[in-house]
């Protein structure tokens, strides 16, 4: 098997700075998804990787178009910044079956066919064919990929899933928006001591009147545009609403991920509210013991309007958890098995935590106040 694919390519040249290039045969707007759904997606230029970072990327646009590539840090442009992102991606129309994912795969792991002079002048790209069984001495260095990534990507594939993997080389951790692979899953083949770790608390059991709670606070006419109950490590308890699963599965990994930091560095007991502001509205993450979370999305609302309705839903919450205590979690129908694998959160945060940089864990903020929202800073 041998696969014709475009390039790509995002990094700083000298005299123009920052530019994507393409070759002729990519739509253009598959060069905007490249720009806002890799580059943006995993530089933040506000906190880059160490020196020679270098990571792997595969995201399916669709059923029948794909990027794939690499990530590197280089060090230094013409005008001596530090940290210059080069992103060198492929772009592949066609059906993707286990074969070409398997093939895909593989070139990621050797590396790139080619690779642009960074420190000249941009020259036009032209689509290249990756030669059968991907034999071919690579350009620069790929990113190693371990039986997990692979067996879970198949998974993903088999569960018509849209792929959408990140794998750093340092650790090998694949942040993926369906299936999160865990840096322990490797280990716990090879050291048995982790096994002798507390195990994850069972979620809570969902009964209909929590169902019912979840659906009153989403009838409210105050702007709220998702709910959906998580659990401490991530996971989805109920099925979202107004929230695609993705959607809540990175943004309650984020915040969690965020809130365990602070936990740590301040040495806290526990946080009971993470919320974040933005100009576009808010999103809000309420501990209600008993292993879940409630996470809120918001459009623009008044603060106290919305944090008073959360606080009501979340005694009446509590008090159903209470009552129906800890069993077993929600039924398949509600959480689809592919989130079966969803990590603890160290690994949900990852390159997607950069529509997060600041964050306040205080339930109540002036109008006044400022965040960050993907790297730019916002008066509120």
């Amino acid at each position: 098997m041998s696969l014709p694919v475009g390039q790509l390519v995002y990094t700083s040249f000298p005299e123009v700075g920052f530019k994507t290039l393409a070759s002729p045969d990519i739509p253009p707007d598959i060069q905007q998804v490249f720009l806002e759904q890799i580059v943006h997606e995993f530089w933040d230029a506000y906190n880059p990787p160490p020196t020679d970072y270098r990571a792997a990327y595969f995201y399916q646009v669709n059923e029948h178009q794909s990027l794939f590539g690499w990530l590197y840090n280089d060090l230094s442009d013409d005008l001596g910044r530090s940290h210059i992102p080069h992103f060198a991606s492929y772009y592949w129309e066609g059906s993707l079956a286990i074969a070409h994912l398997d093939f895909i795969l593989t070139c990621l792991e050797i590396g790139p066919i080619t690779i642009i002079e960074r420190l000249k002048r941009p020259t036009p790209l032209d689509k290249i064919i990756i030669p059968d069984f991907c034999n071919y001495p690579p350009a620069r260095r790929g990113v190693r990929l371990s039986a997990s990534v692979r067996k879970n990507s198949h998974h993903c594939l088999q569960q018509h899933q849209l792929l959408a993997l990140f794998v750093p080389h340092e650790t090998n951790e694949s942040v993926n928006t369906l299936l999160q692979l865990p840096p322990e899953h490797s280990v716990q083949q090879l050291s048995p001591v982790i096994l002798e770790l507390p195990p994850t608390p069972t979620p809570p059991t969902i009964t209909q009147s929590v169902e019912h709670l979840l659906q009153e606070l989403m009838a409210k006419p105050i702007g709220i545009q998702g709910v959906v109950l998580v659990s401490p490590e991530g996971q989805l308890i109920t099925a979202p609403m107004g929230m695609d699963e993705n959607s809540a599965l990175i943004a309650a990994g984020t915040m969690l991920y965020l809130g365990k930091n602070t936990i740590d560095e301040l040495n806290l007991p526990e946080i009971e509210q993470i919320s974040i502001r933005a100009q576009e509205g808010h999103m809000i993450l309420t501990n209600l013991n008993f292993g879940a979370y409630l996470l809120v999305k918001a459009g623009k609302v008044l603060s106290g309007l919305l944090e008073g309705e959360i606080n009501r839903c979340v005694k009446k919450l509590q008090e159903q958890l209470q009552s129906s205590g800890s069993a077993t979690t929600v039924s398949d129908s509600l959480v689809p098995s592919v989130l079966a694998t969803q990590p603890a959160i160290d690994e949900v945060i990852a390159e997607f935590s950069d529509a997060f940089d600041e964050i306040e864990s205080a339930p109540d903020r002036s109008d006044d106040s400022e965040v960050r929202y993907r790297g730019r800073r916002t008066n509120l």
